[in-house]
Parts: C-alpha cells; structure tokens; sequence
C-alpha cells in the first residue's frame, strides 16, 4: 500500500490550510480551527472538550487529539476568543466550546471571497451562469462561420492555384 492510500484511509488527519493563518495566528491555532469546525458541525453547535486528559470526562482532550501541549491549546483558544471566533465557558467541570459561525463566514469571505449560500446569491449566480453560456454559444457561431468563410476561400485559392499549375505553358529551348 503506497503513501497516498495510507493518507487517504487516514481518519485522523488535520487539515491546515495556510490562508487561515490570519485568524488561527499560528500552526497550531489553524489546526485547533480546523478541529473547532469539525467538532462544532459533528455535534451540531455547542460542545464540551477538555483542554487536557482526565479520568472522569468521557471524551479525548484537545492535547490528546492534537499533537500541541496545553499552554498552546489555551493560547489558540484565546487568540480565537478575542476575535469573536469562539465563544468559551468552564462551567467548573467542563470546558464548553462554540463556534460563531456569522463572524467565521465574515472571515471566511474576507479570506476566500464569497461564502454566502442566501438564495438571491445563488439565482444571481445561476443567471451570470446562463448569460456565460448565451456568450459562448455565440462565440462559437462566430468561430464557425468564420472556419467556414476561411474553409472557402483556401479551397477557392488552392483550386486556382492548380488550375494555374495544369494552364502553364512549358517552352522548351530550341536546338
């Protein structure tokens, strides 16, 4: 089995995208992003995860789950905290997380362009979809008519090229 099988069937793999490094600040801070996301979308909003193992919590830490020390995983936190990223409380036994997606699509936009899924946004795009398409088919009629017309006139040109050819008159020297 080659690399890429291995990665593929890899059910633990971080994803670290560098254009998130604006909001996770660091290595670590975009691949606890990327894990915020995942387990904020696996249990549908509001979680609990503790920063470090214990005993009594029934769920992986942070620190077991990525390869980060806890200091990290509480700098990551923080740096997502102060940009309204992530909403945090310590209830005295767990550590509750939740993700504010309406300030993460904000960044998301500002980062990769349009995030948007609202409906006059798709319809909008749908319709520059069908006025590309319009263009195009006429393009293309262009550029066949235009191969046509061309088509002709080499025919017309390589037809009185021969028939110069076959009309020539061949003098012989006269001895």
């Amino acid at each position: 089995m080659g690399f890429l099988e291995v990665l593929k069937r890899d059910k633990k793999l971080i994803i670290f995208r560098e254009e998130l490094l604006p909001i996770g600040k660091s290595v670590a801070g975009v691949m606890f992003l990327s894990q915020l996301i995942y387990w904020d979308e696996e249990m549908k909003g509001e979680f609990y995860k503790p920063i470090e193992p214990s005993d009594t919590i029934d769920r992986k830490s942070w620190c077991e789950e990525l390869p980060f020390s806890p200091p990290t995983i509480r700098k990551a936190i923080k740096v997502l905290i102060e940009q309204n990223i992530l909403e945090y409380r310590f209830d005295g036994r767990f550590s509750w997380f939740k993700l504010n997606r309406e300030e993460l699509n904000r960044r998301f936009e500002e980062i990769y362009g349009t995030c948007s899924t609202k409906d006059e946004d798709i319809e909008a795009l749908k319709q520059e979809n069908r006025e590309f398409k319009e263009k195009l088919k006429s393009l293309e009629a262009q550029i066949q008519k235009n191969t046509i017309t061309t088509g002709i006139e080499v025919d017309s040109k390589k037809r009185f090229q021969r028939s110069h050819k076959q009309n020539k008159t061949i003098n012989y020297p006269q001895g």
